[in-house]
């Protein structure tokens, strides 16, 4: 009996006992597992735009159909490279790598330190056209730098993107007319172009070469065109075809002024100069230039009869041959010589200057300071 006490006080001792380890061993795998279960970590990669997109690992494991996870070791280098299209998408970007690489940043490169999360995003492109017409090679700028360029050119944008660009108002002696194809334009004569890239766009930049007609000395001058649209009221601008020849006609007289030239023109013709003729080539200005002009008229006689005989300018523009009219502006100085003999004629004496002098007295002397009139007196000997 006492035997048999001994052993269950035993038996009960091996019982604690075995319990005691059992616990230890519970331990022991819960410490286990959990340093196993902490040494891991989740790769999450997803995509964004498009869906189902295969992504390949660099270790075939790592690879997998979005969106997928994979519970990988602590600090694990993955590499994992998206397709440039899929579903008719472009590939975009990676967001939540360490780095990217490849053509268009297709691969993504990080070390599993923790839990991560990798995108692959994916879009719609267009194709956006920048062209010029009438000029060549113009430099465009875009409120997003990557936007602009030099004319012709192209971008694939994603689809959405808002663009605004802008046009220099001149370039290589040509003026800015307008853009064709953005939704708006804005700015000192429209020179910026706005627009949503909602599907493949083209917009141009339109440059041509403008006349400025202007006028000096008088306002609101009629010009009159060859080609009716050339003309109008000074001052005025119009922007024509490259190439386009003008001819315009200035008033002799107007306001109580007069014509006196042109400046700007290739060549000038009719009456005075009043017409301006050139090509447009580049952007050009002309101007009528006016004043309040006296007229010198000289004549010559002979026993009151009208004689032609040449009458020699000290400013050439003042001389020519009887009878002529000059316009002169006020002030001028003007001195005149007749000659000696003409044929079977000879110089009497002058009629109307300030003064004489010269051999003979064959020079008149004057200054403009009104509508004038001298007539050099010939007789026959």
């Amino acid at each position: 009996m006492i035997q048999g006490l001994k052993n269950n006080k035993f038996q009960k001792f091996l019982n604690k006992k075995s319990l005691v380890f059992l616990v230890i061993a519970i331990l022991v795998v819960v410490i286990v597992l959990t340093s196993v279960v902490a040494s891991n970590n989740t790769l999450t990669v997803n995509s964004s735009g498009a869906a189902n997109v295969v992504i390949t690992g660099a270790v075939e494991a790592h690879g997998g159909i979005t969106n997928y996870a994979h519970s990988l070791t602590r600090g694990t280098a993955i590499t994992l490279t998206a397709p440039t299209t899929t579903g008719g998408l472009t590939f975009v970007n990676w967001t939540g790598c360490d780095s990217v690489s490849g053509t268009n940043g297709v691969a993504c490169s990080l070390i599993l330190d923790t839990s991560r999360t990798v995108t692959a995003n994916y879009a719609v492109f267009d194709i956006f056209i920048v062209n010029s017409s009438g000029a060549a090679n113009v430099v465009i700028t875009g409120a997003v730098e990557a936007h602009g360029g030099i004319t012709n050119y192209a971008h694939s944008l994603t689809r959405g993107t808002a663009i605004t660009l802008t046009a220099p108002t001149t370039t290589g002696g040509l003026t800015f007319v307008n853009w064709t194809g953005c939704d708006s334009v804005s700015g000192t004569n429209g020179v910026a172009c706005s627009l949503i890239l909602d599907t493949s766009r083209t917009v141009t930049a339109n440059y041509a070469p403008t006349l400025t007609v202007n006028s000096s000395g008088a306002t609101a001058v009629v010009i009159t065109g060859a080609v009716e649209a050339h003309g109008g009221i000074t001052n005025y601008a119009h922007s024509l075809t490259r190439g386009t020849a003008i001819a315009l006609t200035a008033p002799t007289t107007t306001g109580g002024l007069t014509f006196v030239n042109w400046t700007g023109c290739d060549n000038v013709s009719g009456a005075h100069g009043v017409t301006c003729d050139l090509t447009l080539n580049t952007s050009r200005t002309v101007t009528a230039n006016y004043a309040v002009l006296y007229t010198l008229t000289v004549n010559s006689v002979d026993y009151m009869m009208p004689f032609n005989t040449v009458i020699t300018g000290a400013i050439k523009a003042h001389g020519g041959t009887t009878s002529y009219t000059r316009f002169l502006t006020p002030g001028t100085a003007i001195a005149l010589t007749a000659p000696d003999k003409l044929g079977d004629w000879a110089f009497d004496y002058w009629v109307g200057c300030d003064s004489v002098s010269g051999t003979g007295n064959r020079t008149c002397n004057l200054i403009l300071n009104t509508n004038r009139v001298v007539t050099a007196e010939m007789y026959w000997w």
